[in-house]
């Protein structure tokens, strides 16, 4: 999976509160799940992950963490990738991370 660029949650709210984001989606990583998102002009939207204070990304231990963030962010709508979660890993989550 190619590195996709992070988006600070406050920069994250303005363009959610103009409509500019178009799809977050919940994805599970092997500490918990991430999320992604894409905003901008729907043709030319980058997708983008959510980026921690700290300048890394920004990991939730649930998905209801994930889904209370999002929420907070102003999205109402998300999508959970469960597409890279192999069965035999769905008890621990082990699936890598695009960063």
């Amino acid at each position: 999976m190619p590195e996709l660029e992070l988006i600070s949650s406050s920069t994250l709210k303005e363009l959610a509160d103009t409509g500019a984001v178009h799809d977050a989606v919940i994805v599970p990583a092997s500490d918990g799940f991430f999320i992604t998102v894409k905003c901008g002009q729907e043709q030319q939207a980058a997708q983008r992950v959510v980026q921690a204070r700290r300048g890394h990304v920004r990991r939730f231990k649930t998905i209801d963490a994930a889904a209370k963030a999002l929420r907070g962010f102003g999205l109402l709508r998300a999508e959970l990738d469960l597409s890279r979660l192999e069965p035999d890993d769905i008890s621990s989550a082990k699936v890598p991370v695009p960063l």
